[in-house]
């Protein structure tokens, strides 16, 4: 956390300081990580820097994992801090900085009228709600490398490119029941299997500690 949020800071220095000579713009960006847009800054022919926010929320139906089928929404991106290094002067640029994590959120729904919880199968009648929720560190460590630039050296308009990865870690999952039958015995026997089926997914969960992050962007300078 202190080092993605010394990457803001820097970022945030920079296109100060590059602002006051001059070399200051817009752009928008549209990826894997999200749509929108932010300021750029330029300073040097071998620097620059893009602070912004961009995110996009998706819909997933019939996700079936572990014998339960999951719906729901997954939040991506959020606010990003990069700053750009082009050491051949020219178009091709490493970035590194910082970027919001993914959510997902997601109610199950049963299978032929049944949850199956750590192997064993339950009535939807005994279960009355079931929901699920995927959360990363909110801010990721980022790495990659590109083409263009964060604004036109000699002109208004520039394009550009992003192929890098965010690291994530792994996703804190949690699943959550409500046992709706008053029988006692039978609740706590679901809240049992509803703790080893989370800790199942959890396994899968774990392999999952990198994001893609790819992106085109276009950029105005002023």
């Amino acid at each position: 956390m202190r080092m993605t949020m010394n990457f803001a800071l820097v970022a945030a220095l920079a296109l100060t300081g590059s602002a006051q000579a001059g070399d200051f713009g817009v752009y928008a960006t549209a990826g894997t990580i999200g749509i929108g847009g932010g300021v750029a800054a330029t300073f040097g022919s071998h620097f620059g820097a893009r602070i912004g926010y961009a995110k996009y929320e998706h819909d997933v139906n019939d996700i079936e994992e572990s014998e339960l089928k999951f719906d729901g929404t997954v939040e991506i991106g959020g606010g990003h801090a990069l700053l750009d290094w082009h050491p051949f002067g020219g178009s091709f640029r490493l970035s590194a900085g910082a970027v919001q994590s993914a959510t997902l959120t997601a109610h199950a729904e049963p299978i032929a009228n049944t949850y199956t919880l750590n192997g064993v199968t339950y009535s939807a009648d005994d279960i009355g709600t079931a929901t699920g929720t995927a959360k990363y560190e909110s801010i990721a460590p980022y790495a990659g490398f590109g083409f263009g630039r964060a604004l036109s050296p000699d002109g208004r308009f520039a394009l550009s490119a992003d192929f890098g990865v965010a690291f994530t870690g792994t996703p804190a999952l949690e699943l959550n029941a409500t046992c709706s039958v008053p029988n006692a015995m039978l609740c706590t026997q679901i809240e049992g299997d509803l703790a080893a089926e989370e800790a199942e997914l959890q396994k899968d969960a774990d392999k999952l500690k990198y994001w893609p992050a790819l992106s085109v962007g276009v950029s105005y300078r002023f």
